[in-house]
């Protein structure tokens, strides 16, 4: 996931080996140098072309152009800063960020009605509800979220996961189907 996020966000490969190491010391993990970073970039790069090939060249040329973007859902960015490399990052991340940040909303506007939704997050829905109606609960959820979008010519839903339990620290993945 931290590799795909750098790549997708053009994020430098010392910039990535200091976030990956910040996160590895806070969590015990494995540290890595800037020659490990470039070249697991390198190698995520190789393996989907399309990110620099289409993605980050079709958001640079369209904030180059007019320093505005519109996502999926019709939200306008408008970019202030001049055209440089930074800003291209920025542009990168808002496009993917508000795709979920907005399919969040559209979920919670769809949802409130009918399931108690005690949290919001980016993209999260923190929702209580009885042990009884879990499973209804949780399908009206899904219903609402798999919203195909179109990104490129192609449909895309935007991949859904659950978690369930007494409080956040015991929560466990939990498959829901419709």
């Amino acid at each position: 996931k931290r590799v795909n996020h750098a790549a997708n966000y053009e994020i430098g490969h010392y910039r990535f080996a200091q976030v990956w190491n910040k996160d590895a010391a806070d969590n015990n993990g494995s540290l890595i140098d800037g020659k490990t970073a470039k070249t697991l970039l390198d190698r995520h790069h190789k393996a989907i072309p399309s990110i620099r090939g289409i993605y980050q060249k079709e958001i640079r040329e369209e904030v180059s152009k007019t320093k505005m973007m519109v996502n999926v859902w019709g939200r306008r960015m408008i970019f202030h800063d001049r055209i440089a490399p930074d800003l291209f990052r920025q542009a990168y991340a808002w496009w993917a960020q508000s795709l979920v940040g907005d399919l969040t909303n559209i979920v919670f506007d769809g949802v409130a009605d009918k399931v108690t939704v005690v949290n919001q997050g980016h993209d999260s829905l923190l929702v209580h509800c009885r042990k009884s109606h879990f499973m209804e609960d949780s399908k009206i959820l899904l219903d609402k979220a798999l919203i195909p979008i179109q990104v490129e010519g192609r449909e895309l839903i935007i991949p859904v996961e659950f978690k369930v339990g007494h409080n956040w620290k015991e929560m466990q993945e939990f498959e829901v189907t419709i």
